[in-house]
């Protein structure tokens, strides 16, 4: 899968966030769908507050996105967080950490876009 590769300018932010176990799990689960805070939360069966913070700290380190709001079973509108991380690549150098991230290309989003709208 093509896609766009950046160097980050905050690489220890990045390894924080891969180093604690909640965080892994919830990018894990947002890899392949988008989620809200709740549904993570249930899914991963992780405390709500501690979803709410670790989506913030990944959100912050460019690891996830917000997709927008979703309309629950309930008819309310929630948050949704995706994502579009393909790989990660760290290089240790003499001085710091160098983290490399590569994303989804946007056509893949488009796709992915596309098919949302089909599983409606």
């Amino acid at each position: 899968m093509s896609g766009t590769t950046q160097t980050l300018s905050d690489p220890v932010s990045v390894l924080d966030c891969l180093g604690d176990e909640y965080s892994v799990r919830i990018l894990s689960a947002l890899s392949d769908k988008q989620m809200s805070a709740n549904g993570l939360s249930e899914e991963l069966d992780i405390p709500i507050a501690t979803v709410y913070r670790r989506i913030e700290t990944l959100s912050d380190a460019g690891l996830i996105e917000y997709e927008g709001k979703a309309l629950t079973q309930d008819d309310k509108r929630v948050k949704v967080y995706r994502s579009y991380i393909d790989e990660v690549r760290v290089f240790f150098e003499s001085d710091e950490p160098k983290v490399e991230m590569k994303k989804y290309s946007d056509a893949q989003k488009s796709i992915d876009e596309a098919w949302k709208r089909i599983q409606r």
